[in-house]
């Protein structure tokens, strides 16, 4: 049980990048406008896979927890001292506990990748626009001369 419980703790901890950002990481850069089309593309692509996975680990997160909540764990003569120990309710709890865990770990990495893969589109649709490429953005413009600024939306169209 304490090697599932580490290896589901290495598991979160390792799920989402700890330092840096990505592209410096995979491709040595410091601006994720100094990638290729083709980096980006395949970035894009990872990041959809990762955020699939995230997803996944989410969804699994949650069934254990229901499991965890609703099925009760059997202990019996033939369980383990751990188990026995614990009991049927505190085995219950420890595994309610450990789907909270995979749900909440997921959920977070999901975030990440949805920004990750929403970054790299902006920027392929920003360096690398395709024929008949229109944008409608909000923008803060700046008056540098009253020193205020003031919401707007940027309008750009490509042909």
């Amino acid at each position: 049980m304490k090697k599932l419980a580490l290896a589901s703790f290495m598991l979160i901890v390792f799920s989402v990048s700890t330092f840096g950002q990505w592209y410096q990481k995979k491709y040595q850069v410091n601006d994720i406008n100094s990638l290729s089309p083709d980096q980006l593309q395949e970035s894009l692509h990872e990041s959809k896979a990762s955020t699939s996975t995230s997803i996944i680990i989410a969804g699994g997160g949650v069934l254990v927890t229901l499991c965890g909540i609703y099925i009760p764990y059997p202990v019996d003569e033939n369980s383990k001292f751990f188990e026995q120990l614990m009991g049927s309710r505190g085995m219950n709890i420890l595994v309610t506990s450990l789907g909270i865990i995979f749900t909440a770990a997921g959920t977070i990495s999901t975030f990440v990748y949805l920004e990750r893969t929403s970054r790299i589109k902006n920027t392929i649709n920003r360096n690398y626009p395709g024929n008949a490429f229109i944008n409608l953005s909000p923008r803060i413009m700046f008056n540098n001369y009253t020193r205020t600024s003031s919401a707007g939306v940027s309008l750009t169209v490509n042909f």
